[in-house]
Order: structure tokens, then C-alpha cells, then sequence
């Protein structure tokens, strides 16, 4: 009888820790990285492959840091003029994209991470009186021919900001894609999310330029990238780990610990787009990047840990 009991006991044991376990995984959260590369087919065939070419390289980084992070990939096929003319499908266009957002805001969960990159074409003018800062092209050939195949800042951080997930990092490489910025930090949008960091989420959002600049590709180790591309790639691949900013100067310190903190994330990213200029002569001072970067966030909340997802983990004191 002692040992039926004994039995009994040791097998509600083994559930209750069961039990603590699996509450335990499900409270790290997932996380889950959106890369949508869009080109257009005015542009040269070169142009397009290193559109496409960004989106993987941004993809395989991140995954290979956190092999568990689930990954989706949207990139535009290389298509000519004449074929999107015969009707030739595009992989990409603003309604895939709309869904693919309106996907996030209903799957994920309070304790997930989410991010997005987006590397396209950017528009600078207005389109409505109400938004006048443009937005990313999403539609050529024009299929919403009143904001010239562009998706509208305005609605993009609409969707943005339903995304209920603890940590939200957007990352946006176009021309003129500061106007995101800008529109986030009107007062009366900002008041949805400027409560985050008290909320113990983070939104961070981060462009490759200003709102009234182009965003130029440079020559960067024999290949040609964009400086913010280049350095989202290199903050996956490690090098924002330990990555530190003293009187606007770079330096690596000991406490490289296999973990990406928001506060690395943003210093690395900002600081080496800023920073890394062309190997060629003749363009390495015509375009200069103009990263801009804005949310509400705990600079020591882990994002990334090498190897595993984490959420609501701190890195040390505020």
C-alpha cells in the first residue's frame, strides 16, 4: 500500500514539474523574424538580385544566431518590364504584405519577439493631406494608383502597432524611410506606444535614412550593399555582442556573452550604418546615411541569446 502511494505520489511529482516545464517554454516565447525584399522591374536585373540578395543574407544571419527563430521570407522574383506586362505574377505586393502583417497581430503572443525587415523602393511626397510623408512601394505596376503603388507610413505603423508581441523591432531600408520615424513621433501617434518600456515591452524601430534622403548602396567588402543592410548582417552575425558607445566612439568590451540587448542592437546598428562608408573613392562621401531610430524600450532587455529564444530577460541595471 506504501508503495502504491509512494508510486502514486512520484507520478503527480513527475507531472507537476511536466507541467512547470512546459509553462516554463511556453513563457520564453517564440521568436519570429519577417524579411520582405521588393524591387521593381524598371530595375536592372543586377538591382534586383541584390534586393533579393539582402533579404537572404539578413535571413541566414538571424537564423544562424538563434537557430529556433522561425523565419518568413518574401523576396521578388527578377522580372523584366515586358513579363509583369504579360501578367507574370509578382511574389510581392502590398495586399501579401497586408496579410502577412495581419497574420502577426493574430498569431503571435504577448511573450513572442517579432521582427521585420523591409528592404525596397521608398516614396519622399505626399500623397493626402493627411500623410504627407510617403511610404514604401509595394505595388508595380500600380495597382493603388491615388498613393503611386506605395504603401503609406501611416497605415504601415497602423498594423505595426497591433502587433501584441513583448518585443517589436522594425527595421526599414528604403529611401526617405526617416518619414516612419517622423510619422511615429507625431504626438498623437505616439501616445500608443510610448508607454511600452513601462509596460516591460519594447518597440524600436530603426530606418537607413532620413525622411528627406535617399538610401544609396555602397562598395563594402568587394560586394555592393546598403550600409544598413550591411549592418543588420553583421549585428546577427555577433558583432553588436558587447558592442559599446563612450563620447560617440566604438569599442568592444569584455562582456561579450553570447547575448544581443536592445541598447546593443540600436548602438551597433545606428553606428555602423553611419560609419561605414564605400571602398570606392569617387562615392564614398557623396551619400551619407542618416539612420534614424525611435520607440519606447529597456536598453538591457535580451533580444537575442545565441542559440535559443528569450523573452523579458534583463542584461544587468537600468
Amino acid at each position: 500500500m506504501q508503495r502504491q502511494i509512494t508510486d502514486t505520489l512520484g507520478i503527480v511529482v513527475a507531472m507537476i514539474l511536466c507541467v512547470s516545464i512546459g509553462l516554463a517554454e511556453q513563457d520564453k516565447g517564440k521568436t519570429m523574424l519577417l524579411v520582405l525584399s521588393k524591387h521593381t522591374a524598371v530595375d536592372p536585373c543586377k538591382q534586383q538580385e541584390r534586393a533579393r540578395t539582402a533579404a537572404t543574407k539578413v535571413a541566414n544571419a538571424a537564423k544562424a544566431f538563434q537557430p529556433d527563430m522561425t523565419v518568413d521570407k518574401i523576396a521578388e522574383n527578377i522580372l523584366s518590364k515586358k513579363e509583369v506586362l504579360q501578367g507574370v505574377p509578382e511574389k510581392v505586393t502590398g495586399d501579401i504584405f497586408r496579410m502577412k502583417l495581419r497574420s502577426l497581430v493574430r498569431n503571435c503572443s504577448f511573450q513572442d519577439t517579432v521582427i521585420i525587415y523591409t528592404h525596397s523602393h521608398g516614396r519622399r511626397s505626399g500623397f493626402e493631406e493627411s500623410q504627407p510623408l510617403g511610404g514604401i512601394v509595394m505595388d508595380l505596376p500600380i495597382r493603388h494608383p491615388e498613393h503611386r503603388g506605395a504603401l503609406l507610413w501611416d497605415e504601415y505603423a497602423k498594423l505595426l502597432l497591433k502587433i501584441p508581441a513583448r518585443n517589436v523591432m522594425i527595421l526599414t531600408m528604403s529611401c526617405f524611410s526617416g518619414g516612419l520615424v517622423e510619422y511615429l513621433n507625431r504626438p498623437n501617434i505616439r501616445i500608443r506606444w510610448n508607454n511600452r518600456k513601462k509596460q516591460g515591452r519594447n518597440f524600436i524601430v530603426m530606418t537607413s535614412q532620413s525622411k528627406d534622403s535617399t538610401s544609396h548602396p555602397i562598395l563594402k567588402d568587394g560586394e555592393i550593399i546598403n550600409p544598413f543592410t550591411y549592418a543588420v548582417v553583421k549585428a546577427f552575425e555577433g558583432e553588436a555582442d558587447g558592442f559599446k558607445l563612450e563620447h560617440g566612439e566604438s569599442f568592444k568590451s569584455d562582456s561579450r556573452d553570447g547575448n544581443l540587448t536592445v541598447g546593443e542592437m540600436i548602438d551597433y546598428v545606428i553606428y555602423t550604418t553611419e560609419n561605414t562608408h564605400s571602398e570606392l573613392a569617387m562615392n564614398s562621401q557623396k551619400h551619407i546615411a542618416k539612420p534614424q531610430v525611435t520607440g519606447s524600450f529597456n536598453r538591457n532587455d535580451i533580444l537575442f541569446t545565441r542559440g535559443k529564444a528569450v523573452s523579458n530577460i534583463h542584461k544587468g541595471n537600468n
